[in-house]
């Protein structure tokens, strides 16, 4: 797989929205590049891909620093505070999640954990825990639910990272 880099992770954004329209605007490119560094560094310390963390975020947020769900989650990628903790293992807030940095490591960690402690490696299952807080290796509704959406997270991943092959002028297997 060819390294993403800081440079085309907010351009492949920009120039397809989730759907793989073209952005209207310049909003999320603008919004992205602020959290862009974070994204990549931390999705390389967690052995994430850095476009999964960019697909998650915009799923989960829009790119809204600030978002709080009805169900308590906060931040960009929608971290529940009571199950989250702190790089140093502290307990952290709803408002401490407000913080991009901060928000992107834990959830980035969070993704990670269970990726490589629960699933072997497997990203999606990662992606459906994340979503639901369940074992997807468990059939029920709830799971069924994290699978589609971690299908989602995963297409749209596959798009951040070809569009940026396209304009970086790679091709390849992706």
């Amino acid at each position: 797989m060819t390294t993403l880099t800081i440079a085309t992770l907010c351009a492949a954004m920009f120039t397809l929205d989730m759907s793989g329209n073209p952005h209207s605007d310049g909003t999320a490119n603008t919004t992205c590049s602020t959290y862009e560094h974070y994204i990549i560094d931390s999705a390389h310390r967690h052995r994430v891909e850095p476009e999964v963390v960019a697909a998650l975020i915009y799923s989960e947020s829009r790119w809204t620093h600030d978002a709080v769900s009805s169900v308590g989650a906060c931040g960009l990628m929608q971290v529940v505070p009571r199950w989250a903790r702190s790089p140093e293992g502290a307990k952290i807030s709803c408002d401490d999640l407000k913080d991009p940095a901060l928000a992107i490591e834990v959830g980035t960690a969070a993704l990670a954990r269970w990726k490589y402690k629960f699933y072997g490696g497997d990203t999606k299952l990662a992606l459906c825990s994340y979503a639901t807080g369940a074992d997807c290796t468990k059939s029920s509704n709830r799971v069924r639910a994290g699978m589609r959406y971690a299908n989602y997270i995963l297409k749209s991943a596959k798009k951040i990272r070809e569009r940026s092959l396209t304009l970086r002028g790679l091709s390849g297997d992706i």
